[in-house]
């Protein structure tokens, strides 16, 4: 999983962040919980979207 460390001023309303190197289902609720235990924090995160086939290599 990648990880990426952003700096959001201190504000109240709805943020909505991209991350990442989700995968699974597991993923999303590790990032979920680690938010969730930050003062003032109340995340929630939604698993990666399932797309049929897989991923080719760019060349």
């Amino acid at each position: 999983m990648n990880t990426h460390t952003h700096t959001i001023p201190r504000q109240t309303g709805q943020v909505e962040l991209s991350i990442g190197g989700m995968t699974c289902a597991s993923c999303a609720n590790r990032i979920e919980r680690k938010l969730n235990k930050l003062d003032g924090v109340s995340a929630t995160v939604n698993s990666p979207p399932r797309r049929p086939g897989s991923p080719t290599p760019e060349t």
